[in-house]
């Protein structure tokens, strides 16, 4: 989740009467149940109306994960969140890394 203050871009989804004026927009990412994605909005609805909204399921955001995101107990998920790059980049590892020397972050083990 983050929150900005900053002036409304002229996004096509934004009343033109808000183009320009001052506005606070939020962000949030949820990627569980749609059911009680609804039930967790509902209460920042209720501080006013918004001008627009891009909710649902968002192509780029599935079948995946962000890397800087896994925790030191998530090693199963980093293959997961290369996809179809990880092989290649066992590779890369093994070439140029092949004692794993540089391990300590979300590793990709030499190939």
């Amino acid at each position: 989740m983050w929150l900005v203050i900053r002036h409304a871009p002229p996004l096509p989804f934004l009343p033109e009467s808000v183009h320009g004026e001052p506005i606070v927009a939020l962000a949030i990412c949820y990627a569980g149940n749609p059911e009680v994605r609804e039930k967790l909005i509902a209460p920042l609805r209720s501080f006013g109306d918004a001008h627009g909204e891009h909710i649902g399921v968002q192509p780029y955001a599935s079948g995946g994960a962000y890397i800087n995101f896994l925790s030191h107990d998530e090693a199963e998920r980093v293959e997961f969140a290369y996809g179809d790059a990880y092989k290649r980049l066992m590779e890369v590892k093994q070439k140029y890394d092949p004692e794993n020397l540089f391990r300590v972050n979300q590793n990709i083990r030499p190939g």
